[in-house]
């Protein structure tokens, strides 16, 4: 029974370590959105100065 304990305690751990990491991409993916966001409205500003 300790063992399998052992085991569980190892495999929640294991989890929690996955779960922050892909916390932790989402986090770096939504700020990479927000640069791309902030790119293009620059793009959009620079197409309007050219219509202009």
């Amino acid at each position: 029974m300790a063992d399998n304990l052992s085991q569980l305690k190892s495999k929640l751990n294991e989890l929690e370590r996955r779960r922050e990491s892909t916390f932790d991409k989402a986090r770096d993916l939504v700020r990479e959105l927000e640069k791309m966001k902030e790119e293009i409205r620059e793009i959009e500003k620079i197409v309007e100065d050219i219509k202009d």
